[in-house]
């Protein structure tokens, strides 16, 4: 059995480290060296640390001299470590036992530089633990891939296990700074690494946003940490070779950190913070990685489901946007009445009224801005309820968990049926003349979403028992995008046309919202928002 160091920077958190260094101690892999390495502090965290030190004589205690923050203490443990395999924890989080013998298994058999678990449970006020996954597991090996994990994974240390002589070999120490080393640090190791792996387990248990945490600290501090330790990540990986041949998904990893920054700092109406955001968008996305900024749109519409809704989110290049969910074009290009509608989810009241309103209809005929629009025909999947006066409500999700009053159902139309293609054609002409004659200038990009067939992860998939009949819904959305795209040509309405990259065309068991066949995974939608963004440059708008 290899040897593991965990490394625990500490400071100022004698009310949570008992529950980080229990877990440690507690994991089913025992050849361990256990790093904790103290920062002064105000509390009673030394004698704590010293106390685990007595009861386990696998727990080293370093005292530095100065306070530099997570990275400079990091890099303290790594240079102190003596073990093949190196793992990190923060000191108010905390690991499942079995975590550290999955990763183990993993790095041994796969060989990877690094290995992580695929999500990580977010620990709110109250108890309240949330699961948060992003990428499916998996092998991901390819230049392609290690852009997608750069974009699409937590830059955070505290849920892999890196090979030592990789990290020493490669000069792969963390920015010394107080906010947001990972940050950096994400882009020199992910860039130079020969292969990642993604294990299913979830095993850290964040803390998020306790008191007296770094993150609570202001904007500006957070703002001028992020520029520093973005810039040493960019030097490292120019150093090694590899910035250029990553330019453009670097780019898209820093604007989505850019964009929302930038919104706090707008939200704190702190002058300085946002001064410093300029310079993050002038000195190194534009100067140093050449980013180009998309200029003449002045609104993003997105019509559809929320997997199109992440899409348009993951290309970070519309940081905000109006979305009409949960509706058929049907409803959505029908005029309708005001209806009484009742959820706890706020979210789902503003959709389900929209639908019932027509609003997106009466937008596109009153907005005059450059407008680019969204869509995708997933929520055609749903029934047509038909209402008094020729009014229609889409039958979704939203639309049944709600209590609707003011509305009389008079019948249904059930979805794929001769009837229902037969009225979503005569409403979809009235879009797409809409869109030609009296709407806004308008871009149009659809992207074909599907319903999942097969469900797991990069390693193997297994088929939906319901495979044949969500097969069925795909080949209607596909007769339904040809006679959108068919209208757009006959009326002179260009459409630019986006697909789904077959390799990732399946629901992630792991996904955050369930295995569920109308949500695929994060990978799929991070690619998709990927090539928005790489066809966002000079020459789109031409």
């Amino acid at each position: 059995m290899k040897k593991i160091s965990i490394i625990v920077p500490v400071y100022n958190v004698g009310k949570y480290i008992d529950q980080c260094l229990e877990s440690i101690c507690r994991q089913t892999y025992k050849n361990l060296e256990i790093i904790v390495v103290y920062d002064e502090s105000s509390d009673d965290t030394l004698q704590k640390c010293q106390g685990w030190v007595e009861a386990d004589s696998r727990i080293t205690l370093l005292m530095n001299h100065s306070r530099n923050g997570l990275g400079a203490a990091r890099n303290v443990g790594l240079r102190a470590a003596t073990g093949d395999y190196v793992a990190y924890l923060d000191s108010d989080d905390w690991m499942d036992e079995s975590f550290i013998e999955a990763l183990y298994n993993a790095i041994r058999q796969t060989g990877a530089d690094y290995v992580s678990g695929v999500g990580y449970y977010e620990v709110r006020q109250g108890n309240d633990v949330r699961k948060n996954t992003l990428l499916p597991a998996g092998e991901y090996g390819s230049d392609d891939e290690r852009g997608l994990v750069l974009m699409g994974e937590a830059p955070a240390v505290w849920k892999k296990l890196y090979n030592r002589k990789w990290l020493t070999d490669n000069g792969l120490f963390q920015p010394e700074v107080f906010h947001y080393e990972d940050w950096g640090f994400d882009i020199a190791s992910v860039l130079q690494t020969e292969k990642i792996i993604l294990v299913p387990q979830i095993g850290v248990y964040y803390r998020f946003r306790r008191e007296g945490c770094l993150s609570n600290e202001n904007i500006e501090a957070i703002c001028r940490d992020f520029k520093r330790s973005v810039e040493i990540g960019l030097d490292m990986a120019e150093a090694a070779g590899v910035l250029e041949r990553y330019r453009v998904p670097v780019q898209k990893y820093l604007l989505q950190d850019y964009y929302m920054r930038r919104k706090t700092a707008l939200l704190q109406r702190n002058e300085k913070a946002l001064r410093i955001l300029d310079g993050i968008r002038a000195d190194i996305l534009k100067r140093r990685l050449g980013h180009e900024d998309v200029e003449g749109y002045e609104r993003c519409i997105c019509f559809g489901s929320l997997s199109l809704r992440w899409i348009v989110q993951r290309t970070a290049v519309f940081a905000d946007f109006d979305f009409f969910g949960f509706s058929s074009i049907i409803s959505a290009m029908t005029a309708g009445s005001a209806a009484k509608v009742d959820n706890q989810n706020q979210f789902r009241v503003n959709q389900v009224s929209n639908d019932i309103l027509g609003t997106f209809g009466e937008l596109l005929t009153a907005t005059q801005e450059r407008t680019i629009l969204f869509l995708d025909f997933m929520e055609e999947r749903k029934n047509i309820l038909v209402l008094e006066n020729e009014k229609y409500a889409t039958e979704s999700e939203a639309y049944s968990d709600s209590a609707v009053d003011g509305l009389k159902v008079v019948r249904r139309i059930p979805s794929g049926t001769d009837e229902f293609i037969s009225l979503w054609k005569e409403k979809c002409s009235i879009l797409v003349e809409r869109l030609s004659f009296g709407g806004p200038k308008a871009d149009i990009v659809l992207i074909k979403n599907r319903m999942a067939l097969r469900y797991g992860d990069l390693n193997g998939t297994v088929e939906f028992d319901e495979a044949q009949g969500l097969g069925q819904v795909n080949d209607m959305l596909l007769e339904l995008e040809d006679y959108f795209l068919d209208a757009c040509t006959r009326r002179g309405v260009p459409v630019r046309v986006f697909g789904l990259p077959e390799q990732y065309c399946f629901t992630d068991r792991q996904f955050k919202y369930g295995c569920e066949p109308q949500y695929m995974n994060g990978a799929l939608y991070n690619q998709v928002g990927f090539e928005i963004f790489k066809k966002y440059g000079k020459g789109w708008l031409d």
